[in-house]
């Protein structure tokens, strides 16, 4: 029987990736839909995988699905980086874009090289979930500092008057979304043995769709 506790985590991942593709075609030669699509498709991805990890009848499997799906999860903060520098267009950041994927690789490889990253899993209510590794704390403190970055840009063309008029408006919307995705970083506390439900899909759902 499926798990219950993935169908919201599913469906979820099912929005947000529509909305990335529906961005795509409307214009696949934009920078900014590109950006947009990158920043649905790590959300869908974490959201997707997390959702068949949940329905997994054995333990391997399950830690097959939950390391591809942390790899979205390690992406999305570079992704927000990523769609702020060509949503602010500024050219000069647009040269590190790909420095920070590059870290997201590292990342990657330690999911499936080693157990430096997710180490061993810890089963709640709603099923298995991955506990820390003793880099991940670490992975969590870039995670924060490449989205508090992505903040600081856009408050900066805020209130430095850099923009004006519809452009300042949607400077306000992207900084409310990132507000309200930051409360996803509660979806961590189980990776410490903490057992809070992981409803970051909630307020990753509203993020993507504020931006859309």
């Amino acid at each position: 029987t499926m798990n219950l506790y993935s169908i919201p985590t599913f469906l979820t991942s099912a929005l947000i990736i529509f909305l990335g593709v529906f961005s795509l075609k409307r214009n696949e030669r934009s920078p900014i839909n590109r950006a947009f699509f990158s920043l649905c498709m790590f959300p869908g991805a974490w959201l997707f995988f997390g959702s068949i990890a949940y329905n997994c009848p054995t333990l391997p499997l399950a830690n097959f699905f939950v390391r591809i799906c942390y790899v979205g999860v390690v992406y999305i903060s570079i992704a927000i980086f990523h769609f702020t520098v060509v949503f602010l267009d500024l050219k000069k950041l647009k040269k590190i874009i790909p420095y920070f994927y590059l870290i997201g690789i590292f990342w990657s490889i330690c999911l499936f090289s080693s157990n430096l990253l997710l180490d061993g899993f810890k089963k709640y209510f709603w099923g298995y979930y991955p506990q820390a590794g003793v880099l991940h704390p670490i992975f969590i403190v870039i995670f924060t500092a490449v989205v508090i970055f992505s903040n600081i840009l856009l408050m900066i063309a805020f209130f430095n008057g850099s923009v004006s008029g519809a452009k300042r408006i949607q400077v306000k919307y992207v900084l409310s979304a990132i507000f309200i995705f930051s409360l996803a970083s509660f979806d961590f506390l189980p990776n410490y043995g903490i057992a809070i439900y992981p409803f970051g899909y909630i307020p990753t759902a509203i993020f993507v769709g504020i931006i859309a």
